[in-house]
């Protein structure tokens, strides 16, 4: 049941019906018997959303070479976001679409959130650390947005970038970000 709602989102459907769902669940069950399963709709979206979790784990826990240059550092964090992204997009955007009738969903997405950007922090601590407090926390506000979901739909979804021409712009707009101004 849980593969059949993520088939759907894969799809574009961001809002089943139950007898979608069970019409695409191999082997197909009746909408009845979904909530067998589950106590009702937010806990198989619960599920579902733990179950893209796990699959991302691998890509979010990917080391990112803290002590590389800068240059590797952004390139590999932009990877890994185009890819965490690419993946888990569909599940993010119905997550955000649901969040507001589940304080299990809103929880989720905020841990989430709390730990990517806590990896940019941690990732780009010492550029960070070079800038004026003030100026730092508003870059690291400005990093943490381009590098969330919603950011990466918008150069998808809404300006029509394929995943190359994103990461580009993610790139540079993080290069401009974390690069010293001269005086």
């Amino acid at each position: 049941v849980v593969e059949s709602l993520l088939n759907l989102l894969d799809q574009g459907v961001y809002d089943p019906s139950s007898e979608q769902i069970a019409a695409n669940a191999v082997p197909p069950v009746s909408s009845r018997s979904l909530f067998r399963y589950f106590d009702d709709v937010h806990d198989l979206y619960r599920a579902t959303i733990k179950e893209q979790q796990r699959r991302g784990v691998h890509i979010v826990n990917r080391d990112l070479h803290a002590g590389a240059p800068l240059a590797d550092r952004i390139a590999a964090i932009t990877e890994q976001r185009a890819e965490l992204w690419t993946v888990l997009g569909p599940s993010a955007r119905t997550a955000r679409l649901r969040a507001h009738a589940s304080d299990a969903i809103a929880d989720s997405i905020a841990v989430t959130r709390r730990f990517l950007r806590l990896q940019a922090a941690q990732l780009f601590a010492e550029e960070l650390a070079a800038m004026p407090d003030e100026v730092a926390v508003s870059r690291l506000a400005a990093i943490d947005t381009l590098l969330e979901w919603e950011s990466w739909s918008l150069f998808i979804d809404d300006r029509g970038f394929d995943v190359a021409r994103a990461s580009e712009a993610l790139r540079h707009a993080l290069t401009a970000l974390l690069t010293p101004l001269e005086s």
